[in-house]
């Protein structure tokens, strides 16, 4: 009896005979693809023509089967099969090829055109246009010749995920480069994606510069799981951090890391970094554990415009000291520490002219050939007070009781003297006149040798 609200509508269905059953006429279906999905059987289906054609059928055989299923009316949809009524086979059918091409024997030459070979869900053709195309499920490759603009000699693959491998049959894969989508390493992984911001995109690429696995170079962008040194063959992508882009240049102990794309102060970070141990094959498989990193220079640059500069560090993994840090807040807050000689000029060449040097074992030293002033006014020096002190037994001549004294007629001369001079030589005022600075910054060339 139908069910209440339900009505019985037959409909085609595929799938594959699974056995025949010659004691009543029957074969056994497993039906895969219907108006409700993959169905539980499998259905007993008898052949909708006259006997006399069992012979044309054998397990394994895809066919089309008539059948009977219930329509909930008040749900709009269909929701179960209908048991009471028997289910019918129509007729075998190929499903459908890889390809638009007719594909058969690969022998067999196809109006001149083309040869293939086609197997249930891949297959391969090869035209007299010059045209390959392969194809296994939804992966498939087109090599194509001739042609026009960039479709003119070119290669189309299509794939989730695309893998490049070369390993040499060594223990390690030396390059390797994977493009694609990651949807969960397991069943149970993808079942918890819920939103488009679960699905994950990445681009990572392994290159040894030599057999020695200790020198490469990788770079990852999209999901931050870069490859370090053997750890090239992991299938699981974590995205521990918000990070787009990241590169890593290892070569023996020094290791140079770049990443971008983390929000905050570490929007860009460049460290250069000792590898006080570095990565070692896990026991379990291929793969690698993290080095142990010294750092010697690290930039940061916020997603706000902050800049943090560290260098000179010891190389020593935890705590760590540096020799220089210059800060830059997104208030524009200036903060410059060095353990060494901190010099200030325009170039190579103008410490001489305009500079200030402050080296912690001898203090400060300004050099300002052109003027030193402060508020607009120049600054008196030491001149002055040795001129003085030079000159304090005849500073003033000999007058009369109260009244003016002037200074001596050596004195005077003196006073003028400093008073005409340079800062920098016998004046008494931080002015001066000379040669403006060059503002040459230069460095040494690297020589090559061929």
């Amino acid at each position: 009896m139908v069910p209440s609200g339900h009505v019985t509508i037959p409909c085609i269905c595929s799938g594959k005979i699974t056995s025949h059953k010659k004691d009543n006429e029957t074969f056994e279906v497993s039906i895969s693809n219907s108006p409700i999905g993959e169905l539980h059987g499998p259905f007993h289906c008898a052949l909708i023509y006259p006997p006399g054609f069992k012979g044309n059928y054998k397990r394994g055989d895809r066919v089309r089967v008539l059948a009977n299923l219930y329509y909930d009316t008040t749900l709009s949809k269909f929701v179960d099969t209908d048991t009471t009524i028997g289910h019918q086979i129509l007729g075998r059918f190929d499903d459908k090829t890889v390809f638009t091409e007719t594909i058969e024997n690969p022998n067999v030459d196809l109006d001149n055109e083309e040869v293939g070979l086609v197997h249930e869900g891949s297959g391969i053709s090869v035209s007299t246009r010059g045209q390959v195309t392969t194809a296994s499920g939804a992966v498939s490759n087109v090599i194509k010749a001739n042609g026009f603009g960039v479709n003119k000699n070119s290669s189309r693959i299509t794939a989730q995920n695309h893998h490049r491998v070369v390993s040499h049959n060594a223990p390690f894969h030396f390059c390797r480069e994977h493009f694609g989508l990651y949807e969960g390493e397991t069943l149970d992984e993808e079942s918890t994606k819920t939103s488009e911001e679960d699905y994950s995109f990445i681009f990572r690429r392994f290159i040894s510069q030599s057999k020695n696995p200790e020198n490469y170079t990788t770079v990852c962008e999209g999901t931050f799981a870069p490859w370090v040194g053997a750890n090239n063959d992991y299938g699981k992508i974590t995205k521990s951090k918000e990070i787009l882009y990241s590169r890593i240049v290892n070569h023996g102990n020094s290791r140079v890391t770049i990443d971008m794309g983390e929000p905050g102060d570490t929007f860009v970070s460049l460290r250069v970094d000792d590898v006080i141990n570095s990565e070692q094959s896990v026991p379990t498989g291929k793969g690698a554990v993290s080095g142990i990193l010294g750092n010697r220079c690290k930039v940061s640059i916020s997603d706000k415009g902050a800049i943090d500069i560290l260098s000179g560090g010891a190389g020593i993994s935890g705590l760590n000291s540096y020799k220089f840090h210059l800060s830059v807040s997104e208030d524009g807050d200036l903060t410059i520490l060095s353990s060494g000689k901190i010099k200030l000029s325009h170039g190579d060449k103008d410490e001489s002219l305009n500079s200030i040097v402050m080296d912690p074992s001898k203090g400060v030293d300004i050099t300002a050939v052109n003027g030193f002033r402060v508020n607009g006014k120049e600054v008196v020096n030491k001149s002055l007070v040795d001129w003085i002190n030079q000159n304090q037994a005849t500073f003033c001549q000999t007058t009369a009781v109260a009244s003016p004294a002037s200074l001596g007629p050596a004195t005077i001369i003196g006073l003028q003297v400093g008073l005409a001079g340079f800062g920098k030589d016998v004046g008494f005022v931080t002015n001066g006149i000379g040669l403006p600075a060059t503002g040459i910054i230069s460095e040494k060339d690297i020589k090559i040798t061929v």
